[in-house]
């Protein structure tokens, strides 16, 4: 979530929250936004009581496929591009079993943003509006048809 926003002028209202819509209407240069991507260069300090906790006990891990298909649903084109950012949270310094997980980490990342881009992760959302518009338009058209205008449509909204 952002800390701190300096928008370029006075930003359309936002649709949904700070970290949704808002950074992309306040500041739609992504060169313009620091990402902080290590905590030895912030300090954060959680105002709640002992029994809280900042980290799940659980964390069930999704797939890229998975990951991709709830991007698609609610993110736009700058978390796209954050994705891209390594974000190391630790106390310690860091361990040669980071470099491990980095590169698998990209390996995820790459696998999402390559789902995102092909258009095809359109193809798996639950009643499809764009794919039923299509069929509509067009008739029934082959995954290789289908994928292609979605695509298309994409590279022209990027």
């Amino acid at each position: 979530s952002p800390i701190m926003v300096i928008p370029h002028e006075a930003p359309a209202p936002f649709l949904t929250t700070i970290d949704g819509d808002y950074l992309l209407r306040a500041c739609p240069n992504i060169d313009d936004i620091h990402i902080v991507e290590d905590s030895d260069e912030i300090m954060f300090i959680e105002m709640s009581s002992l029994s809280y906790s900042l980290v799940e006990d659980k964390v069930d891990k999704f797939s890229p496929f998975q990951v991709a298909r709830r991007m698609n649903l609610g993110t736009n084109s700058q978390h796209h591009a954050f994705l891209r950012h390594r974000i190391r949270l630790h106390v310690h310094d860091l361990s040669p079993q980071w470099s491990e997980v980095e590169q698998e980490s990209d390996r995820a990342v790459e696998s999402i943003l390559s789902w995102l881009k092909s258009g095809r992760i359109l193809l798996w959302q639950p009643k499809n509006a764009v794919r039923r518009a299509l069929v509509h338009v067009l008739g029934e058209p082959s995954t290789r048809q289908l994928i292609r205008w979605i695509r298309n449509l994409y590279q022209r909204v990027q």
